[in-house]
């Protein structure tokens, strides 16, 4: 059903739903609707693959996030910031 919504024949990957305002996503410019294909080459499939693989990175660490934006592959770098209450 997402995937029909967002007009894409992909299956796998994580959807955006939201970005936090100067959040490592939005630096990085990593957008609403966007699809994350795989983070350092890491395929994702579910969003416990995404949070697997930011989770095992640390604070000032540099990933390469690949996304889906429609119908272009785009490859973006996220560097991590210490997360809120930690």
């Amino acid at each position: 059903e997402i995937a029909k919504y967002l007009k894409t024949d992909k299956k796998d990957g994580v959807v955006v739903f939201s970005v936090e305002r100067n959040s490592a996503a939005d630096q990085a410019g990593i957008e609403p609707g966007d699809i994350v294909l795989a983070v350092n080459g890491e395929h994702v499939v579910k969003p416990d693959d995404f949070w697997v693989e930011i989770g095992d990175g640390t604070t000032g660490e540099k990933m390469k996030i690949d996304i889906l934006r429609g119908d272009d592959k785009l490859s973006k770098t996220l560097e991590l910031k210490q997360r809120k209450g930690r």
